[in-house]
């Protein structure tokens, strides 16, 4: 579950980002003939080494899904140190690793139990920490951002642009991805706490799926009233 921005228009020196701890309430549903609710929490905490985690954990109807990413934050980005993913759904079960080993050289994709390497590349990501780099980008009053991340066993360029949209409730900023061979995502953020609010997968004319925030807590203060697009499954982004 995922999920997750954006070329410098200031002349200005730019600000170090630097992460907040958080953690947010989600509820979720995914579309396979009947609807399928989820409820869940994604974090982000500074352990006590000084690495960084986010995790995603949803549960519902037969569904088990955990999913995790070990960072260090140098300077204004992240460095990935290793990721996991893991589903348990009726006739679904998946397992996914991806090990970044720089003193080998190497950055590891397991999925199940086919094993792919690739040589080290400071710049590829993992399937879930890059969102921070999105928050940053955003940070900076940027449009677009394009990050190269480790998904399953290849690395795919993940391209996402800012956009305005008649369907955006108040306070929210549009972030879309378009895959041509897996749909479209579109991402709001709530303007206010800049935190992700609400997230939809189309594909071929219907939704997939979509995860809302429903509450959060940022560096110790609370948000509500996040905002989520109208009626999602009638109104396409």
């Amino acid at each position: 579950m995922t999920a997750l921005l954006l070329t410098s228009v200031f002349s200005l020196p730019v600000v170090a980002y630097e992460p907040e701890p958080f953690e947010l309430e989600l509820e979720g549903f995914f579309y396979r003939g009947l609807a399928v609710r989820v409820i869940g929490t994604q974090t982000l905490e500074q352990r006590s080494d000084g690495s960084w985690r986010m995790e995603v954990t949803a549960r519902g109807p037969f569904i088990r899904m955990e999913e995790r990413s070990d960072f260090r934050w140098e300077g204004d980005t992240l460095v990935p140190l290793g990721y996991r993913y893991s589903l348990r759904a009726p006739f679904e079960r998946e397992e996914r690793r991806v090990r970044f080993q720089p003193e080998n050289n190497r950055i590891r994709a397991e999925v199940n139990d086919r094993r792919t390497d690739h040589d080290y590349d400071p710049d590829w990501y993992d399937p879930l920490s890059y969102t921070l780099l999105l928050a940053r980008d955003m940070d900076r009053g940027l449009n677009g951002s394009e990050f190269m991340v480790v998904d399953r066993h290849n690395a795919r360029q993940y391209i996402f642009e800012q956009i305005e949209h008649r369907r955006a409730p108040d306070g929210a900023v549009v972030i879309a991805q378009q895959e041509p061979d897996r749909g479209d995502t579109f991402i709001l953020f709530d303007r206010a706490s800049m935190l992700p609010s609400h997230l939809l997968r189309w594909r071929d004319g219907s939704i997939e799926y979509q995860i809302r925030t429903l509450s959060g807590e940022k560096n110790g203060t609370s948000h509500d009233n996040f905002p989520h697009w109208p009626n999602p499954r009638r109104n396409a982004p």
